[in-house]
């Protein structure tokens, strides 16, 4: 039987890396910021949020669904190639750094900016650009990232620690983690193969041009992707089985 994560607990971990930190880049997480201005359809209505599974039930369970979660949520299934079929939850956040409880915020807001780069057996090896735009901001367009957060205190890092040990307990939030990763260097690995041009644009066009691309499907390569996933997918359930 799979283990779930405790979320009473995860929501208990005071996990604020810098207090006001939004005072510095304009609050860039929550209202997405210069990046996002580029664009002509993503991010109109909102950020997309990501919950983790069992995630949206303990909110509904603590009645403390942000302002719009609830008219916004969807569930997406990814169907594997070894017929597993691994349940995604999204909402659509227009509340702009406003949270309606800010102690019970998402947990992908709670370890924003840093994105953790895990291995099947859910051990932290590395960090990375958080969202997808961060990611090819500072990765492909090799520009700084606007987080204000470049630091963590000991104390701070001790809790985030204890939050992805808990996150990790369920091994589906382990390959929701590894297969976000993934995806991002996909896209990227597609772009410098197939529009290597587009890297030599300046920022406001690269993303653009990248919006088009990236609606038009033509910045993933569906078949690889999904033989990836299953791959790492198959591989978290062995490790998850033996832990």
């Amino acid at each position: 039987m799979v283990a779930s994560a405790d979320w009473e607990e995860i929501y208990r971990l005071p996990t604020l890396f810098h207090r006001d930190c939004w005072k510095e880049c304009d609050s860039y997480c929550c209202t997405t910021g210069k990046t996002f201005s580029c664009f002509s359809f993503i991010g109109k209505k909102g950020q997309d949020l990501y919950l983790f599974p069992g995630e949206m039930e303990f909110l509904r369970r603590e009645n403390k669904l942000q302002q719009g979660f609830a008219e916004s949520y969807a569930a997406y299934d990814i169907h594997l190639l070894n017929d597993a079929t691994v349940k995604l939850d999204k909402v659509i956040c227009n509340l702009k750094g406003q949270c309606t409880f800010h102690e019970f915020r998402p947990a992908i807001c709670r370890f924003y900016p840093i994105f953790p780069v895990v291995g099947a057996e859910g051990r932290i090896n590395a960090i990375e650009p958080f969202a997808l735009v961060d990611y090819l901001r500072t990765d492909v367009l090799q520009k700084p990232p606007i987080c204000a957060i470049d630091n963590v205190s000991f104390k701070e890092l001790d809790h985030l620690l204890r939050f992805f040990s808990l996150i990790f307990t369920d091994p589906l939030n382990i390959f929701l983690l590894i297969a976000a990763s993934r995806y991002k260097r996909h896209i990227k690995e597609i772009i410098f193969t197939k529009f290597p041009a587009l890297v030599a644009e300046e920022e406001q066009d690269f993303f653009k041009k990248w919006e088009r691309l990236y609606l038009f499907g033509k910045l993933v390569d569906k078949p690889q992707l999904l033989a990836e996933l299953t791959g790492i997918y198959e591989e978290v359930m062995r490790q998850g089985a033996t832990t």
